[in-house]
């Protein structure tokens, strides 16, 4: 059930209810003030017309005085009958001539309570209290009252208060919309034009422009709002281009073309941002070895590609300075951690392959496991040998080794890939990326890379990924080092421009 709103949230609803409240209590206010001064000034006129009714009555019934009691009851009777209930509502007519009291019987309202209540408001301090309103007059030994009901005197009263309180809120209510009509055009439409500007420049919609305001306040912020649209225009298009160049520096830092003598080469490269924090490298030493690295600097974007290209040049220099890996791991984080901020870390995988000797030696810094596997044999995890690179300056790396031949199978990712999340928050998975390397162990290393990259975007929903994906895929022959006939067989996918 929709949960209505006491108070709008927009300023022009507010500005709106505000008008409305006032012009609704200055209406109730002058009503409740006009029936007051209408009540007081109908029982005030009603008053005198009885005092001047029993006047006039007394001039008439003054020539009476003297005659029997039925020439005055009848005489009384007569006068009361022709005067009209519209006009004198509840009225009754006595007199007192002779000594004797006389009420009007034409209406059938004597009585002696009557005769005392009508005395006692004659009577009365405050006679707009009383159950009866009365004009008295005496003079000569002849006292003549005229009285009404009060219950009725104020019915009328209402009757007529009412009457005009319609025609006074008939004026409020066009009165309201016509100031409701004016805030709608002047405020409101105004005000939700700024909002929609407002609302694309937050959507991504810079250099929109908020248009012309008549009114001084509105022109003044489209005008700051115009400024601030123009200047994330700006920014944005110097970011754009800060980026581009990133993207391009990072696509260089990558190996020029995956060919290497020795090695067919598959990699699936995915940035989650425009660059990638992830970062793998394949290069041939002079003594003839291959270095084979693949990283995950911690979160993604322009920090972590900033890492990224450090790891390159420190681990192009480590190489030259040691042929053990975990001698080579710990050269780098010794500088990497001089440099660093605490927060960054990265985890590698870092294999030196000898094809003279057939021997694969690697280490590993927190990495996501690889996978190697062996033709016709059982495949082989390659767990972590140490802790995270830029932890501790101090920290070592074992190293492990592994017999080649040719047709073996070396898999090596990133978390991003494994932890790739379907909508329902299902993980992709590391059992599920070494499944796919064994399923299809006997394919290139292109179609076991194309296969991983359509299951995990299969899986991810068509290529939505929070993390940056690396996946690379190395299918050692040591019998082409030599001639060269290897033949690089590549799925990469990149940011765009890449």
């Amino acid at each position: 059930m929709k949960a209505w709103r006491i108070v709008p949230s927009s300023v022009g609803g507010r500005v709106a209810l505000a008008v409305n409240l006032l012009v609704a209590v200055a209406a109730i206010g002058f009503l409740a003030f006009d029936y007051h001064r209408e009540s007081h000034q109908r029982l005030a006129d009603k008053a005198a017309s009885l005092r001047e009714q029993a006047m006039t009555f007394h001039q008439a019934v003054a020539g009476y005085k003297g005659e029997s009691a039925d020439r005055q009851q009848r005489f009384i009777d007569a006068v009361c009958g022709r005067m009209d209930d519209a006009d004198s509502p509840g009225h009754h007519l006595i007199v007192e001539i002779d000594g004797r009291v006389l009420q009007s019987q034409a209406h059938r309202r004597a009585s002696d309570e009557l005769l005392a209540a009508v005395r006692a408001a004659a009577d009365a301090e405050h006679p707009e209290d009383a159950e009866l309103i009365v004009g008295r007059h005496s003079e000569a030994a002849v006292t003549v009252y005229v009285a009404e009901r009060m219950s009725q005197v104020r019915a009328e009263i209402r009757r007529q208060v009412v009457v005009r309180s319609a025609g006074v809120l008939t004026f409020c209510v066009f009165l309201a919309l016509a100031v409701n009509a004016v805030l709608r055009k002047v405020v409101q439409k105004p005000l939700r034009r700024l909002v929609r500007t407002i609302d694309g420049i937050a959507a991504g919609n810079y250099g929109t422009s908020a248009g012309y305001y008549s009114a001084a306040e509105l022109a003044r912020l489209a005008d700051a709002v115009d400024a601030m649209s123009r200047a994330l225009a700006e920014a944005e298009g110097r970011r754009k281009a800060a980026t581009d160049k990133a993207r391009r520096i990072q696509h260089h830092l990558l190996p020029a073309n995956g060919r290497l003598p020795g090695l067919e080469i598959g990699v699936f490269y995915l940035a989650a941002d425009d660059v990638a924090g992830d970062y793998y490298d394949l290069f041939r030493m002079p003594d003839g070895t291959t270095v084979v690295c693949v990283a995950d600097v911690v979160g993604h974007g322009v920090p972590a590609a900033m890492i990224a290209a450090m790891l390159k040049v420190l681990l192009a220099e480590a190489a030259a300075a040691h042929d053990d890996p975990g001698e080579m791991l710990g050269w780098v984080n010794r500088r990497l951690t001089a440099v660093t901020l605490p927060e960054d870390f990265a985890t590698v995988f870092l294999a030196r392959w000898n094809p003279a000797a057939g021997r694969l030696r690697y280490a590993s810094a927190g990495h996501e496991p690889a996978l190697f596997v062996p033709q016709g044999g059982p495949a082989v995890a390659l767990d972590s040998t140490g802790t995270l690179l830029g932890i501790d300056a101090g920290s070592t790396w074992e190293t492990g080794e592994l017999s080649v031949k040719p047709g073996d199978l070396l898999g090596c990712w990133t978390d991003g890939l494994s932890e790739a999340r379907d909508v329902a928050g299902g993980m992709f998975g590391r059992e599920r990326v070494a499944a796919l390397i064994e399923q299809y162990r006997t394919g290139t290393a292109g179609e076991i890379t194309e296969r991983v990259r359509a299951a995990v975007l299969g899986f991810a929903g068509g290529g939505s990924v929070s993390d940056d994906c690396t996946f690379l895929a190395i299918r050692f022959d040591t019998s082409a080092a030599d001639d060269h006939r290897n033949s690089e067989s590549t799925a990469q996918v990149g940011p765009p421009g890449a």
